[in-house]
């Protein structure tokens, strides 16, 4: 038993701090077998008591952003599953960039970010050694397991559900008051909004996102008022194009991050990576269109 943490059945929760504040996210930890670790990006410290306890052949990543497979490296012997939509950013660092938001970081903060993660916690890329598929149940030892493909935050973002134990590992469908995140160039609103719909229907006595929480015994109220979210924003967009707005226009009204602790060029560009993926959506749905450089309603 890693001291400290909760156990659910077989799984172990280990918690981050902050409630799983960027660079990290909870983990799941089963010792049942070869050992299983779900998105090892929790306290290292964590992490250094399961290498004591025997450490876990397998990791499962729930999908491709660095503050969920922070910490893959440090288990070298572990095979790495995850979805194969994601699996090239998991490997590598360079790709996950690439994948990484609409607007970009000003160049000196994308550099500092690099360096904290590289030097301050190792991280780099892993090689994924197994795909793993929509509806595909395995054994570790004997806790059996359900991958749920719920894509939409990632192409490969999954749910990794544990039936006999009634535990559903959300990743980052998190349930926060903030709303859902879908600022990265591969994020997909229509997507997400559907994998939301899937998590209400899987039942389970225990509901675990990797931030936040970090449980919930019950998600539907929470599932209504996140999807809600989406909604409301796009509302609100809407209402803001007016009569014709830019997109720094639009950004100005900071109707995304309303109020925001990070450095304004990291708050802003932000902003617009997720104001980019609504005006996006409007215009597939024929609600606005892009004059010159002024987005207008139809």
């Amino acid at each position: 038993m890693i001291k400290g943490a909760k156990k659910f059945g077989g799984v172990t929760l280990l918690e981050a701090k902050r409630n799983g504040a960027y660079p990290h996210c909870h983990t799941l930890y089963v010792e049942d077998g070869e050992g299983l670790l779900v998105d090892p990006a929790c306290r290292r410290e964590q992490l250094e008591a399961v290498r004591d306890n025997g450490g876990a052949g397998v990791i499962i990543n729930s999908h491709a952003h660095v503050d969920h497979v922070l910490f893959n490296s440090m288990f070298p012997g572990s095979e790495v599953w995850a979805h194969e939509a994601d699996a090239p950013a998991i490997e590598s660092p360079e790709e996950m960039r690439a994948r990484g938001m609409k607007e970009k970081f000003p160049k000196e903060i994308s550099e500092a970010q690099t360096s904290m993660l590289r030097e301050k916690y190792g991280y780099r890329g892993t090689r994924v050694t197994r795909f793993l598929r929509d509806g595909e149940e395995l054994r570790i030892g004997g806790t059996l397991i359900r991958i749920i493909h719920s894509p939409g935050h990632t192409p490969g973002h999954i749910f990794v559900h544990f039936p006999e134990i009634r535990l559903l590992f959300l990743g980052d469908i998190t349930f926060t008051q903030f709303g859902p995140w879908y600022g990265c160039r591969v994020a997909n609103i229509d997507d997400l909004l559907a994998s939301i719909d899937r998590a209400v229907g899987i039942d389970a006595d225990w509901y675990v996102p990797a931030h936040g929480g970090p449980v919930y015994d019950d998600i539907k109220g929470l599932a209504k008022e996140y999807s809600g979210v989406v909604l409301r924003r796009e509302a609100e967009i809407l209402d803001a194009i007016g009569g014709g707005a830019t997109l720094d226009e639009l950004a100005d009204k900071k109707l995304i991050y309303r109020k925001s602790s990070a450095p304004e060029a990291v708050a802003r560009a932000v902003e617009k990576s997720v104001m980019i993926k609504h005006l996006e959506r409007l215009e597939a749905a024929g609600r606005v269109a892009l004059d010159g450089d002024r987005y207008v309603k139809l």
